[in-house]
């Protein structure tokens, strides 16, 4: 069978090796790049509480046979995939940092197969340079701690496109059967994986070896495996109104960010290796052109660009871009910049550039561990639930914040209800003392100033403000009913 028209290294470069014998250089890399990625994704896993995404994912994967069935179909099948894995990874614990252990396990995974894939298209060297990258990225980093299933749809996008280039390399009826596999689970992963794939076998036309009518067969295959998931998800009507209207700076930010640059502080260093990322990175596409290996160069910026600008020009009709999505790229940017260092010469160029990403990369990560913090509910909750008393009211505000309230508090008897006062004085005064005449105390528990404090501050009410703590990203007020009739404005007790 011819090969491909721009040749592709396989795996493992270097003197042929005999049948059945590991090729020990290629297993050394593996290791190395697989227990870093392990210590960056594992360190600290569980030192930060559950954010509302996180415990809306606990809450799906944990609900009733009925509910999961219903929220996947209803509203959550762009994510099916890794539901279905977490409901599964329960068995093992519910504790915050076995639960975010799952993301950690398909990162590590991520790297390795950066690692495979990047080899496979340019060389080792290459190779093990992305999958470094790739571990100690702050941007991965973060997801690869979050109970989500975004470093899932990372691993398999990476997996879908060393299984294709293995595919297109030595075609057989297996090897695009089990392409197809990989690419179809991707798109069950995250919904984005999808644009990756629509670029896999745009190029594969033009891969002349590969006569047409086997890419359009499987090219059918996969629309009939994933047309069920995009019939459920655009008829699901739902509307994520907290996706920002797309715009230059958006576009911008997401770019820096994939590069290492925390949000949360990278600085200086951020910038700078977002500035490398992209300077490797373009040097690499110009030198695939120039020296006739356009269809590589093509296929790994198509891997780079086509999320990007597609969900940014879909999101003209309907808002969909979000950074951390965009996620699936990222394996596709540490390979472009990892074959361009493995070519600069001398090589002790390649070895100062390449230290250089690193530390930049490790010091985004090293802010981000040190400096960033997610709201606080562990603490906030821990404070409430050991101080309720029989009878206690605990209002948590905005209502959706519920579901992390709900998981720390799991034990507690005390009745959680959305509440709100109307604005008009009076008639915030008659619900508040209907109230109390129910709960003599309300624990409220705000993520974001709301109109219940605000109305519990208003004059003729029946409770007084006792008690309030601020935590990161949550404040807790304690309101207890007067023992005599309000008479004026409520006062503060020391």
């Amino acid at each position: 069978m011819t090969r491909l028209l721009v040749p592709l290294p396989s795996m493992v470069k270097g003197p042929a090796r005999r049948h059945g014998v590991p090729d020990v250089r290629a297993l050394a890399a593996t290791a190395v790049v697989g227990c870093l990625a392990a210590f960056a994704f594992w360190h600290g896993i569980g030192v930060e509480s559950l954010w509302f995404d996180e415990a809306f994912s606990y809450q799906v994967a944990s609900s009733s046979n009925r509910d999961f069935i219903a929220t996947i179909l209803n509203s959550e099948t762009y994510s099916a995939l890794y539901y279905v894995l977490l409901r599964a990874w329960l068995v093992l614990g519910d504790g915050e940092a076995v639960m975010r252990s799952l993301s950690a396990l398909f990162g590590v995974a991520a790297s390795v197969a950066v690692y495979a894939t990047g080899a496979r298209l340019y060389d080792r060297v290459a190779g093990f340079i992305a999958g470094v990258l790739l571990s100690v990225n702050v941007f991965f980093i973060q997801y690869a701690q979050e109970l989500r299933a975004y470093t899932l749809a990372a691993f398999l996008v990476t997996l879908s496109m060393y299984l294709f280039l293995r595919a297109l390399d030595r075609p057989s009826v297996t090897a695009w059967l089990v392409y197809v596999a990989a690419a179809v689970l991707a798109v069950h992963a995250h919904f984005f994986a999808g644009f990756v794939v629509v670029g896999q076998l745009g190029l594969a036309l033009f891969a002349p070896q590969i006569p047409r009518r086997h890419v359009l067969a499987v090219t059918v295959l996969m629309t009939v495996a994933v047309a069920p998931l995009a019939f459920l998800e655009l008829t699901s009507g739902v509307n994520r109104w907290w996706i920002p209207p797309i715009s230059i700076d958006l576009v911008l930010e997401a770019l820096q960010q994939l590069a290492g640059s925390s949000y949360r502080g990278a600085g200086v260093a951020g910038a700078a290796a977002a500035l490398v990322f992209a300077c490797v990175a373009s040097l690499t596409v110009v030198r695939d052109v120039r020296t006739g290996h356009w269809w590589r160069g093509a296929l790994v910026l198509s891997w780079l660009l086509v999320p990007i600008v597609s969900s940014a020009v879909l999101s003209l009709i309907q808002p969909m871009f979000v950074t951390r999505y965009l996620i699936v790229v990222m394996p596709a940017y540490v390979v472009l910049v990892g074959a361009g260092i493995s070519r600069l010469r001398p090589r002790a160029a390649a070895f100062g550039v390449s230290i250089l990403l690193i530390a930049l990369s490790a010091r985004g990560a090293e802010v981000w561990y040190r400096e960033y913090d997610k709201p606080n509910w562990r603490a906030a909750v821990a404070m409430v639930t050991a101080e309720l008393l029989p009878g206690d009211l605990v209002a948590v505000v905005p209502e959706m914040h519920r579901r992390p309230y709900a998981y720390y508090a799991r034990e507690s008897p005390a009745t959680v209800v959305p509440l709100t006062l109307p604005p008009d004085p009076a008639a915030a005064a008659r619900a508040a003392n209907a109230i109390a005449e129910v709960h003599p105390r309300i624990w409220l528990i705000e993520k974001m100033p709301s109109s219940f404090g605000a109305s519990m501050e208003q004059e003729g009410l029946a409770y007084d403000v006792v008690r309030q703590h601020s935590y990161v990203g949550v404040d807790v007020v304690l309101y207890e009913r007067r023992q005599a009739a309000p008479v004026g404005p409520a006062r503060l007790r020391p």
